[in-house]
């Protein structure tokens, strides 16, 4: 069930003690990404992640998300932005119900694309959520800098490489993957377009030790410090800070 204050591990962890497992884990920034607000009312948890978020907003980075099929979206994504000063979007196709090329969403992908604001979509499991369902919308705004969230999971690893090949506005978090399909990415895939992704963080115990699991994972694989660096540290930063990845 959602918490009473509408952000899932906020009766668990408060952002003071995330920010001290941070330091644990040696993890500089964290991009925190909105759950609740899939299923509930985004404007309140939106404002709600934000708060939780304002102890350092420098190490923890909020991220928001909108109901595309309401009329207010784009007053939404205008106060996330100018008012909360919120650094990038989380979609989830699949659970929100709507194709990423569909009417009512292409017209907030441009104004989102106007603001330099990244959007992160959940990939790898259809419907509307294939990493070349997703491309096709990163052909029809190439100035919309978007993130396949799980590079294409376990059975469409390959779409995402030929969807991140064929536009360089897709980037890829590397979240939730084994190490054999994060070499996949990192031996096919333009190092610039990749990214670290942990995929656990505020709802439970658990989650914690998985944050800590996926850091061990990426160590163990067989790559230069140079790769290492690009994907943990300068591409992320570019995508927060607003420059081209």
């Amino acid at each position: 069930m959602p918490s009473r204050n509408g952000i899932w591990g906020i009766p668990f962890f408060e952002s003071q003690k995330y920010l001290e497992f941070m330091d644990k884990i040696n993890v500089d920034r964290s991009v925190i990404l909105p759950l609740d607000g899939l299923f509930l009312d985004p404007t309140v948890t939106n404002t709600e992640l934000h708060n939780w978020c304002s102890r350092d907003t420098s190490r923890l980075i909020p991220f928001f998300t909108f109901e595309p099929r309401d009329k207010k979206a784009k007053d939404e994504i205008r106060r996330c932005y100018e008012e909360l000063g919120m650094k990038g979007v989380k979609i989830h196709t699949w659970l929100q119900g709507f194709r990423p090329t569909e009417d009512c969403f292409i017209p907030l992908a441009e104004y989102l694309a106007q603001l330099g604001l990244p959007i992160l979509f959940h990939d790898g499991t259809p419907p509307y959520s294939t990493p070349l369902q997703i491309a096709e919308l990163a052909r029809m705004i190439p100035e919309l800098r978007i993130i396949l969230g799980h590079g294409g999971l376990y059975d469409f690893a390959q779409e995402a490489i030929i969807a991140a090949n064929k536009y360089p506005n897709i980037s890829i978090s590397m979240t939730s993957l084994p190490t054999h399909h994060m070499m996949a990415l990192i031996e096919n895939v333009r190092t610039e377009q990749l990214m670290f992704g942990s995929d656990g963080g505020l709802n439970s115990l658990e989650k914690h030790s998985y944050v800590k699991l996926r850091w061990e994972m990426f160590d163990s694989l067989d790559i230069s410090e140079s790769v290492r660096n690009q994907i943990l540290s300068v591409n992320p930063q570019k995508l927060i800070d607003g420059g081209s990845v």
